[in-house]
């Protein structure tokens, strides 16, 4: 049997088996039996003893590794006694003090601390007795090296009996580098307080001036809105005086001018039938000059009709917009259908007259720039609202035709619009004609 590699347990229960075979044998095999049951026991305290080797390697090696983790480990560890003298202390923590470990054992710890902290000490072991907790302060450590080690203690007592002094376990932990820190950024929080007053003032001053800017910019954008207004009336005033200026032209042309060329025709004609029959050749002159003045009569009745038409006094919108569209159609040859409803529509003078001269000036453009073939004319009545529409099937006209700064005609048109509180659009489509759209409020 091997008894080498069998547990404790086992070889118990083969020496019981043993035991029990045993009496049941001679002196003599009793006497073998015996000898082997001490073999078997000094297996036993063989295997005991490997496994105390083992145990006792195992914790060796746990210490070391301890006694490693304390030595290096990154803040230093330190015991202290009732008096504050130093009994233990790792190597980070001697490197801190700059003296050799062996020379700390035994050593007051406040011996390097500064001096102004040197009886806080006391008051931190008294404050852990007190309270059983880990306590904690800041201190400054005056290294034998000749630096200043801006420190916090972090302490908890290890005994705390009555029947033996207290013994304190004490962190060191370095805050120089995070002091540094604090102090670098203390320095730029106020260096960037100062430039935050400083672009804060500037801002002020900006802002103050912006406010005066903004204050001197609505000042002119009011006087400039009032002289528009006052650009407007003029406009609005200055059309009125040349539509009325248009209708005594048209009057005085056609009731001066015009009865003294007919009473010249007349005149011609009676002075032609006093003449001899033989006199053909003055009677040929004399239908010459009657045509020239019936020509000239023409002429006037359209200067008339083109300064301010008769049907626009005489019968209203409706009237003089039928009869421009078929002279347009007439004049033109582009086909011109006109929609009124309903069929007697009533205006105020000013109304009527921007209406009538915005068609004028929108078949003006479809003749000039259209290149189309018809227009379609639409004048409705709707409660609270005059609508007016003409549309064409034309080359349509584009954006910046419509806000060219030189397309006077349609400048007028939106300023006789504005004039009435109106609404004027005017929107092309490439090759599918131009459309515009008037609408002006009407009393209700």
């Amino acid at each position: 049997m091997n008894f080498e590699k069998m547990t404790r347990d086992e070889l118990v229960n083969a020496l019981t088996s043993r035991i029990s075979q045993s009496k049941q044998l001679d002196p003599v095999d009793k006497l073998q039996q015996t000898i082997h049951e001490l073999q078997v026991y000094q297996i036993e305290l063989e295997m005991q003893n490997r496994e105390l080797q083992e145990t006792q390697s195992a914790l060796e090696e746990s210490r070391d590794r301890y006694a490693d983790l304390y030595d290096f480990a990154p803040v230093g560890y330190m015991t202290l006694d009732d008096k504050g003298c130093i009994r233990e202390i790792n190597l980070t923590g001697a490197l801190m003090l700059g003296v050799e470990r062996k020379w700390l054992i035994g050593k007051p710890f406040r011996l390097y601390m500064a001096k102004n902290h040197r009886t806080i000490l006391f008051q931190h072991l008294q404050q852990c007795i007190r309270t059983d907790e880990q306590i904690t302060v800041d201190v400054t450590i005056e290294s034998k090296t000749g630096s200043l080690i801006h420190a916090q203690l972090q302490t908890v007592i290890v005994n705390n009996f009555a029947q033996q002094p207290p013994r304190f376990r004490t962190a060191i932990i370095d805050l120089t580098e995070r002091k540094s820190l604090e102090q670098e950024l203390t320095r730029h929080r106020d260096h960037l307080e100062k430039l935050v007053e400083a672009r804060t003032a500037k801002l002020s001053d900006i802002n103050q001036q912006l406010t005066a800017e903004i204050a001197d910019r609505k000042q002119i954008e009011t006087r400039l809105r009032r002289y528009q207004e006052q650009l407007r009336r003029l406009s609005t005033h200055q059309e009125q005086v040349r539509e009325h200026e248009r209708t005594r032209i048209a009057r005085e042309l056609h009731d001066e001018f015009g009865q003294i060329l007919y009473g010249l025709v007349l005149e011609i004609v009676a002075l032609k039938n006093k003449m001899s029959p033989d006199q053909k050749e003055l009677k040929a002159k004399a239908d010459y000059i009657r045509d020239i003045l019936n020509q000239c009569l023409d002429t006037i009745r359209n200067i008339c009709k083109d300064l301010r038409p008769n049907l626009l006094d005489d019968l209203g919108l409706c009237a003089a917009i039928d009869w421009q569209a078929r002279e347009f159609q007439q004049r033109s040859g582009i086909a011109c259908t006109v929609s009124i409803k309903p069929e007697e529509i009533t205006a105020t003078e000013e109304t009527t007259n921007a209406i009538f001269r915005i068609f004028q000036e929108t078949l003006t453009n479809v003749y000039r720039h259209s290149q189309g073939t018809n227009v379609k004319v639409e004048l409705k009545d709707k409660p609270g609202e005059l609508y007016f529409t003409v549309r064409d099937n034309g080359v349509g006209i584009t954006e910046e035709q419509i806000s060219d700064s030189k397309s006077f005609g349609l400048m007028g048109i939106r300023e006789r619009i504005r004039s009435l509180n109106g609404e004027v659009s005017i929107k092309g489509t490439v090759n599918k004609g131009t459309t515009l759209v008037v609408r002006i409020p009407t009393a209700t």
